[in-house]
């Protein structure tokens, strides 16, 4: 479920992108953590209040040689990354396997947002069943 006491890390090189996204999660309450380069994102997974939830344009790994899925899942291996990048891309990428769902930037952010709850919502019933 989106709201208080949920963080959502925005990883997007374009800012434009992350503060649209910021806007989005912040008016239904959610703390939202914004990242424009790789190291930001890892320096985030790996704080102290870690996201519930990271929203990735692959992109923003390009200039780094390490692929950054791969570096969170070995740190955070439970954390759920839905994939925001332009149409072709993200299924293209070689950790798209990785993500728990992938969406093309330009589709509405109403459905970023669906999409996003439903994930919170079945991580969070799947953690009261343990």
């Amino acid at each position: 479920m989106l709201g208080p006491g949920i963080t959502i890390c925005v990883a997007d090189p374009n800012p434009r992108v992350r503060e649209l996204l910021r806007r989005e999660f912040s008016s239904l309450g959610c703390n939202v953590e914004m990242a424009g380069a790789a190291q930001e994102v890892v320096d985030k997974c790996l704080s102290d209040h870690p996201p519930d939830l990271l929203v990735l344009d692959p992109e923003i790994s390009r200039a780094d040689s390490s692929p950054i899925l791969s570096r969170i899942s070995m740190f955070m291996p439970g954390l759920p990354v839905v994939l925001h990048a332009f149409p072709g891309e993200a299924l293209n990428h070689p950790a798209a396997h990785k993500a728990a769902a992938i969406l093309e930037k330009g589709e509405s952010t109403h459905r970023l947002r669906d999409v996003v709850s439903r994930i919170l919502n079945e991580r969070s019933a799947a953690s009261g069943a343990n």
